[in-house]
């Protein structure tokens, strides 16, 4: 499995589309505890599937940081990022914290069944 993390600051997300090319899966992480930034994010998350060449290909969202207080919930991420107008890509969200280890064995299990 390969694999990039190619950040969420403006100035890579132009280059995006060049690492995403040929791809199995989209893992799109946001912090689930910043409602700041949670527009951006949507607006970003959008805009990479507007790639032809991305349709179809399976998308996993995660919200991150649920350990901290306050964070949005997992239908909370589902409306704010407008996921349920995805409708090309299989698409499937799941809460975690990379800190605390909550969820990522869910995270294997999505990425094992959905990876060619």
């Amino acid at each position: 499995m390969k694999a990039w993390d190619i950040g969420g600051q403006q100035k890579f997300r132009d280059e995006w589309g060049r690492y995403t090319r040929g791809c199995d899966v989209i893992v799109f992480m946001v912090d689930a505890s910043d409602k700041k930034k949670i527009d951006t994010a949507r607006y970003e998350l959008h805009r990479l599937l507007e790639n032809p060449e991305l349709s179809k290909v399976p998308l996993l969202v995660l919200g991150n940081k649920v350990d901290t207080e306050p964070h949005m919930s997992h239908d909370n991420v589902i409306q704010a990022l407008n996921l349920d107008y995805i409708t090309e890509n299989k698409w499937t969200m799941i809460n975690i914290s990379c800190t605390r280890n909550i969820n990522l064995d869910k995270v294997v299990e999505w990425l094992t069944a959905n990876s060619k």
